[in-house]
This record gives structure tokens, C-alpha cells and sequence, in this order.
């Protein structure tokens, strides 16, 4: 034989299971309303030079300022300098975003030389390089996903010699002063 619970009762636990939910920041997790993570270059290191290609690790620091944990995945990135990609490529895997910390990504990028051979004439003369990192994944809760694209433009300053600065400047038949 069924027991029939009172609507009363009902209505009780769903009332309790609510406040307790909405608390916790349950209704925006269920709902997959949340804020994506905050991502901004760290550091970065060139990981092997070659004739043929370079690779760096570029440290993304990603914090994620909603109260309950979120799943990035499926990261894309393109690096550009000057309108001329250098790197394009993908990080396998996904990354568990804890609830209101900060996390480091470290992000394999693989430089094409050919290209980055062409932005270091403009480096060389301006001192600086300006650049474009383009990041799009996919992020979400245990409920929803959705997808993110995240780009931060800078400069890298350069600090070269004097001569070598110079040089550049003035091309490939500069002599330096007598003296």
C-alpha cells in the first residue's frame, strides 16, 4: 500500500531545499548563469630554440570569482603580432576551476620562426613588440557549458643595445663611427 505525502509537506521540503540551494549559489550553478574565470598572461619561457621552430610556455593566471567550481575545456589560442600570426594551436584537456581561486595554466605554444623572423625586423627598429593573444574555450558547470573567447593585447618592450638598436634603424650597410 502507497502512502501519500500531504501537499503541505510538499511544499515544506521544496521551500527548505530552495533556501537551502539558493544559499549556496545553487539557483545560478542549475541555471548556468555564471561569470566566466578572468584570465591574464603570467610569465612566460622559451622552452626550446631551433633553426626551425621555438616553443614557449606562456603562464595564464585564470581566476574564477563565482562561489562554486567550473570546468574550462577545449582551450584555442592565437598569437599575432602586427597583424602576422605567430602560433596557433590547441591545449589537450580540461581544467577544474575551484571556486573563488586563482589557478596558473601553463599554455604550449609553438612558434612559427618564418613569421616570427618577419615581426623581428619591425622589433628590432621599434624596440618593442606589440602583440595579440586571442584564448577561446568552453567553460561551464556540471550543468551548462558555454563558450568563451577571451583577447589581451600588449607590448613587450625590448631592452637591446645601443648599437644593435641603431643599426637597425639605419639598415644592412650601416658602419659604426669611427672612434
Amino acid at each position: 500500500m502507497r502512502r501519500r505525502c500531504s501537499p503541505s509537506l510538499l511544499v515544506l521540503c521544496a521551500a527548505a531545499t530552495a533556501t537551502v540551494l539558493g544559499g549556496c549559489g545553487a539557483s545560478a550553478l542549475i541555471s548556468g548563469r555564471f561569470d566566466p574565470p578572468q584570465v591574464s598572461i603570467g610569465a612566460a619561457r622559451v622552452d626550446t630554440l631551433s633553426l626551425a621552430a621555438a616553443t614557449l610556455s606562456i603562464g595564464l593566471d585564470v581566476f574564477n570569482p563565482n562561489p562554486y567550481s567550473l570546468r574550462v575545456r577545449g582551450l584555442e589560442y592565437r598569437l599575432s603580432t602586427a597583424g602576422t600570426l605567430l602560433a596557433e594551436g590547441a591545449a589537450s584537456g580540461a581544467i577544474d576551476l575551484p571556486g573563488e581561486q586563482r589557478a596558473t595554466v601553463i599554455l604550449p605554444v609553438r612558434l612559427d620562426l618564418e613569421a616570427l623572423a618577419r615581426a623581428a625586423q619591425a622589433a628590432l627598429s621599434l624596440g618593442e613588440v606589440p602583440y595579440d593573444l586571442e584564448l577561446r574555450f568552453n567553460v561551464g558547470t556540471m550543468f551548462l557549458e558555454r563558450p568563451v573567447r577571451h583577447v589581451e593585447s600588449s607590448v613587450l618592450r625590448l631592452t637591446l643595445p645601443l648599437g644593435l638598436a641603431r643599426r637597425s634603424r639605419m639598415g644592412a650597410n650601416w658602419q659604426p663611427p669611427a672612434g
